[in-house]
């Protein structure tokens, strides 16, 4: 049997809400019932009638807040539309987690809608300078402070914000986390969820491309 290198050992996960739909966060929840590296939180004071950009950043705020006074290493994110794929295990997030902050890396991205410019730095890892949209990530302790310590501003973005805090950004691949698209409410909501699901598509067969490329000459060298 083999031996389990983390046994024992938990991450800090939080929810940041958006809709309060009961449906969709049982099915969240559910994404985490028998994976026992997870302590799942909640923001209970998360208001889904004020202004969702705003609302979201502050209840970031209140989270790094907590991760700051029981000094987290690093914490889980997710929001409520993330669905783990089959490319998940304990194992590969945790040996990313450990490799990526050996690198210098301040956030790691489970998965994404759509990104920029990408180099990658490993069999599963890819560095990239910018992201939209991401229902699951990992903050280090070394950025809590520089986004503790930045105002947002109306008109502000929730991903972009946190995208341009800091060009240490890397992405795992295969995606270990993506988008569920719940194709309910009003018509403007469902068209923004299924433009997210094919941008995350569409990604993914980028990156697909890329690391074919990087195999394939690599192996020449």
């Amino acid at each position: 049997m083999k031996e389990d290198l983390y046994a024992g050992i938990t991450i800090p996960i939080y929810v940041l809400q958006k809709s309060g739909n009961p449906e969709h966060i049982f099915l969240l929840r559910q994404e985490f019932e028998n994976r026992n590296e997870f302590d799942l939180q909640a923001d209970d004071e998360y208001n889904g009638d004020l202004d969702f950009q705003k609302e979201s950043w502050r209840a970031f705020m209140r989270i790094l807040e907590k991760a700051e006074a029981r000094n987290d290493d690093f914490i889980a994110i997710c929001g409520e539309h993330h669905r783990f794929t089959d490319s998940y295990s304990k194992n590969k997030l945790f040996n990313n987690i450990v490799a990526a902050a050996s690198q210098g890396t301040k956030l790691l991205l489970g998965g994404v809608s759509k990104f920029g410019h990408a180099v990658i730095v490993d069999e599963e890892r890819c560095w990239i300078d910018s992201f939209q949209d991401s229902q699951f990530f990992i903050i280090y302790r070394s950025l809590f402070k520089l986004i503790l310590d930045e105002p947002f501003e109306d008109g502000d973005e929730f991903f972009q914000k946190l995208s341009l805090l800091t060009g240490n950004k890397m992405l795992i691949f295969p995606f270990i986390s993506t988008y569920r698209d719940f194709s309910e409410g009003h018509k403007r909501d469902i068209e923004k969820e299924s433009r997210l699901s094919e941008l995350s598509q569409q990604s993914i067969k980028r990156l697909e491309k890329m690391r074919h490329i990087n195999r394939k000459y690599q192996s020449n060298l």
